[in-house]
């Protein structure tokens, strides 16, 4: 596949290409959903080689996680609001909720894990509490910023947000992501390596997702921004997939 894109930006990956690679390892979740069926029957009793491919294109699907936790930095460095971005956020992690339990287990509500969009909702919770303690003396600072830090650890734990397998904390894979990306921005380097390691000791496919970011254009910063309608994609092919192995699985 060729990675030139217009002159304006360079060669390299651009926003479309590298959103659309990530739509694609996402999709890899809902081609592992195909080979696990979801009934009374215990997981240890189905195929081994069904339960087998279901997990490797389960586990391919992470990899799409580090490109969209870029994105939402992206937008908010080319100056999109915190709070404009938030609700968009938080109604795109809603609207997606029941579609993504229909795809991971089988029913219409679970509360066995959420979908990994409230993560992003999170990261930008917390930024901002960050922000706006800043005038803050120190001390009154640290305190504040503990206390929100262990509530969103507390929510994500609580709510399972993210949660792949019971074991994969996709949740917290979000938030590290954001804020290496965003602190470490303009340090390509230091991000590159620092997020290609982090997504490498949380079950290394995230890591593999880093590499696509790498060969991104280099004056990515001025390509044009996508339209927000990409984003209704992720809850309309997961409620489109979930229904279909609900009536027909």
């Amino acid at each position: 596949m060729s990675t030139q894109t217009p002159p304006g930006i360079g060669h390299g990956f651009g926003l479309r290409k590298l959103l659309i690679i990530a739509s694609w390892l996402a999709g890899s979740q809902i081609i592992g959903r195909a080979f696990i069926v979801f009934d009374d029957a215990d997981l240890a009793e189905q195929s081994l080689g069904l339960l087998t491919w279901g997990l490797l294109f389960e586990v391919i699907s992470w990899a799409a996680v580090p490109i969209f936790t870029w994105y939402f930095v992206y937008l908010i460095k080319r100056g999109c609001a915190l709070r404009q971005l938030f609700l968009w956020t938080v109604v795109l992690a809603a609207v997606s909720e029941i579609p993504y339990d229909l795809v991971s287990e089988g029913s219409f509500f679970s509360l066995a894990s959420q979908n990994p969009v409230w993560a992003l909702a999170m990261s930008i919770i917390l930024l901002t509490a960050i922000q706006y303690t800043q005038p803050l003396p120190q001390l009154a600072r640290i305190v504040i910023l503990v206390c929100v830090f262990a509530a969103a650890v507390f929510w994500l734990i609580l709510l399972s947000i993210g949660v792949r397998l019971g074991i994969a904390p996709l949740g917290v894979l979000v938030i590290g992501f954001f804020f290496i990306f965003y602190y470490l921005w303009d340090q390509e380097n230091r991000m590159m390596l620092s997020t290609g390691g982090f997504g490498a000791v949380m079950f290394m496919t995230p890591g593999i997702g880093v590499v696509f970011l790498h060969y991104r254009a280099p004056l990515i910063q001025q390509d044009t921004l996508v339209s927000r309608i990409w984003m209704w994609c992720y809850p309309i092919v997961l409620g489109v997939a979930g229904l279909v192995f609900y009536f027909f699985t």
